[in-house]
């Protein structure tokens, strides 16, 4: 499973050890060791995620529980949302 992770993840340092961590604190983590990033780029990651993903209950699960599932139902309401204010 560890090196399967580590596949996944690349060079950022994220491990399975980190599976007990929630998604914010993952979140977090991988944008403090993303250093090639500019500062608008890094700006703008952490302003979305602050306003879509921080609050939510996907952001406050861990790592570890996170199912496709879980994914896809933030998707659809983020979605649902989304179209509402489009339309109002």
């Amino acid at each position: 499973m560890k090196t399967k992770w580590r596949k996944r993840t690349g060079d950022t340092n994220i491990t399975s050890d980190k599976a007990n961590m929630t998604l914010n604190q993952l979140f977090d983590c991988y944008m403090e060791n993303k250093t090639d990033l500019r500062d608008n780029t890094r700006e703008n990651y952490v302003m979305l995620w602050n306003n879509k993903v921080r609050s939510s209950k996907l952001g406050n699960m861990k790592v570890c529980q996170i199912k496709q599932m879980h994914i896809k139902s933030f998707y659809v309401v983020n979605t649902m949302k989304c179209r509402k204010s489009v339309v109002n």
